[in-house]
């Protein structure tokens, strides 16, 4: 499976696995990246049921730093003839990173495909301009996207964290990406670590630089993933009280509904 290899999952006994939180998987200050919660417990819950995952809730707990072994418990809660209720915790050590619960469904041939409207008219992706969080890096001392030293070995071309494994690009004024993973093709984990931007959508809606720290993470799936690209058209919702929330529609290049992702952060501010 894709996601297993990139996630680095390794199973040890049934319903239990584990990975290390490599660069490519961090925060821009190398520290548990929100996105990378969602991919872990949807690829662990996709293979410890052998189903294609429906829905993927995330509450973050505690964080942990690049380099760290993270232990994933996974539990089927209740395994039907179509679907599969599971619950993922993930530990380093004796503290909870995060906790997970979400359902995985069976194959079945489709009695019903439809999407609310169409995907929104943007240039491509080639005609798009890179986008990384300038503000967020110069705050970190990380000009240009520098690694500093101590920081757990460079990401591929020096971007630090997952923008070392992602390909990001701005997609116009109401705040749309393109975004594509570097080395491999989407997958439903793929969606929900893509997906993991909306809080820094939030607040360029509200005309301030920033991202946020993540309280929660849910994506919906929808059709199978297909092509390299992924549109994330973004629908904030409101800034409250130093908090954030929002969603976002996930398009593929072919105009085909993927998933719907919605986020509540602790708002970050770098200007």
């Amino acid at each position: 499976m894709h996601d297993l290899g990139w996630l680095g999952l390794e199973q040890g006994a049934p319903g239990r696995w584990a990975f290390e939180l490599t660069p490519g998987l961090s925060r821009l200050d190398w520290k548990f990246y929100g996105g990378t919660g969602v991919a872990v417990a949807t690829a662990a819950a996709e293979a410890e049921t052998g189903r294609r995952c429906v829905w993927m809730t995330v509450q973050y707990v505690a964080t942990c730093a690049t380099g760290d072994r993270v232990d994933l418990d996974v539990d089927v809660l209740a395994g039907g003839r179509r679907t599969s209720q599971v619950r993922v915790t993930a530990r380093h050590g004796a503290r909870t990173i995060f906790v997970a619960l979400g359902a995985t469904a069976a194959e079945a041939p489709p009695t019903l495909e439809w999407q609310a409207g169409p995907m929104p008219e943007v240039a491509s992706p080639a005609e798009c301009p890179p986008w990384a969080p300038w503000a967020v890096l110069a705050k970190l001392g990380i000009p240009g996207g520098k690694v500093p030293d101590g920081a757990g070995g460079d990401a591929p071309d020096h971007r630090p964290g997952w923008l070392g494994i992602v390909d990001a690009r701005t997609a116009g004024p109401s705040g749309a990406m393109w975004m594509r993973m570097c080395d491999q093709p989407l997958t439903r984990a793929a969606l929900g670590f893509l997906a993991d931007v909306v809080p820094s959508g939030v607040l360029r809606a509200a005309g301030r630089a920033g991202g946020g720290t993540s309280l929660d993470n849910t994506v919906r799936f929808g059709a199978e993933p297909d092509g390299e690209w992924l549109l994330v058209d973004m629908d904030p919702h409101l800034a409250s009280g130093g908090y954030v929330s929002g969603a976002a529609r996930l398009w593929s290049a072919s105009g085909r509904l993927l998933g719907v992702a919605s986020q509540t952060a602790a708002a970050v501010l770098m200007d």
